[in-house]
């Protein structure tokens, strides 16, 4: 397998690829690269892991087959997979994570997060304060804990899977919280009466000033609202 590079003005392309004529060769390559500390980077790859840590800048992740990790602090990433799981250990403000046949982990970001996964779970522990956040999960449960700013706006949202957030107990929201065929246990305040003759609850109530907008429903699964 051959290893091509174009560098044109201040950019660089580096390509992984099998010798014309031999599409149906079997092989690997296992690419260290080093870039600026705060150049931006972009990452494609097929039955590949990506591991990217000292980078400051933008980056652009996607896999299929493989999994995506990411340390130390970033300016902004985009991170999505196939059938992987993505784990990001480092501050980051703004976050794009999906994956398909996963999970998602993230923590030490915080500011603006923006997580979907398909068939796997989200975990966010969020470092510094959350301004917005749009969790969603189809099978899989989602587990929030952080610390809200004053304006911020908090959706969270799975279809068969528990929810749990985790938030000061001085927090300072409208809560909105809605389970189809499960229970809601609420630890700031007023418990969740069921809606008429269907299975599931609902709960509206505010803490503090109602500063910040937190959303959360699951189609079958519990919901849980807890003091950190």
């Amino acid at each position: 397998m051959s290893i091509s590079t174009w560098i044109a003005a201040r950019r660089m392309r580096v390509e992984a690829r099998f010798p014309e004529g031999q599409r149906h060769t079997t092989g690997s390559a296992d690419l260290d690269i080093k870039v600026p500390t705060g150049a931006g980077l972009r990452i494609e790859v097929v039955n590949a892991t990506i591991s990217v840590s000292k980078v400051t800048g933008e980056v652009d992740l996607q896999a299929v087959n493989g999994d995506i990790t990411v340390v130390d602090p970033l300016e902004r990433l985009n991170a999505q997979t196939v059938n992987g799981v993505i784990t990001i250990e480092s501050k980051c403000d703004h976050v794009d994570a999906e994956t398909v046949g996963g999970k998602i982990v993230l923590n030490g970001v915080g500011g603006d997060v923006t997580a979907g996964a398909v068939g796997g779970s989200i975990q966010l522990t969020a470092a510094s304060e959350l301004e917005r956040a749009k969790l969603s999960t189809v099978s899989g449960p989602i587990d929030l804990t952080g610390t809200l700013g004053a304006n911020a706006t908090i959706h969270v949202e799975s279809h068969s899977g528990d929810v749990t957030l985790r938030l000061p107990a001085d927090v300072s929201a409208e809560f909105d919280a809605t389970s189809f065929s499960g229970k809601i246990d609420n630890a700031f305040g007023p418990g969740a009466p069921k809606r008429g003759y269907s299975p599931g609850r609902s709960l509206n109530f505010r803490t503090g000033a109602g500063d910040a907008q937190v959303s959360v429903s699951t189609f079958s699964g519990d919901i849980q609202l807890l003091k950190k």
